[in-house]
């Protein structure tokens, strides 16, 4: 919602334009001024779940297995995104996926991947120590060892 009204600069045609685009079926709300653009051709969310997590607010960033999801070294495909963030949001749940926050307190460890837009994770390190401090957030130790096997990959890439 900030973005439009970054565009339009008036609140009351920010909210019109994303209402009438919504009944149009081109903008989907994901909750409260969070809205995604919806592609035209399959009727699919713009915006990934990542992008997703990353624009609950301005501190949240992606974590525990949800970082590792996103690294591509995981073994599972999870339906939760585990979101830090300094502000409270309440959990919420998007086209079949469901946001959890989790209270950050340290600030350090968090990274912009390269090529990427509006998306911060935690880094390899932190997200390890992360798992491995909230195991259950993880999928077990089976899940964790051999996200920590597939290291290689993404450190090539960096």
């Amino acid at each position: 919602m900030n973005d439009v009204y970054s565009l339009v600069e008036n609140k009351k045609t920010a909210s019109s334009l994303v209402l009438r685009f919504s009944k149009k079926g081109m903008v989907k709300k994901i909750r409260n001024n969070l809205y995604t653009c919806v592609n035209v051709a399959d009727g699919q969310p713009v915006a990934s779940k990542y992008h997703i997590a990353c624009a609950i607010n301005e501190t949240a960033y992606i974590s525990h297995h949800s970082a590792f999801e996103y690294m591509g070294i995981s073994n599972q495909v999870f339906y939760e995104m585990y979101v830090y963030s300094m502000k409270r949001f309440a959990n919420f749940e998007f086209e079949g996926i469901t946001y959890k926050y989790i209270s950050s307190k340290i600030e350090d460890g968090v990274i912009v991947p390269k090529n990427t837009q509006g998306i911060r994770i935690t880094s390899i390190e932190r997200t390890v120590v992360d798992s491995i401090k909230d195991f259950e957030k993880i999928g077990g130790l089976e899940e964790l060892l051999n996200c920590i096997r597939q290291f290689h990959i993404w450190m090539k890439r960096e």
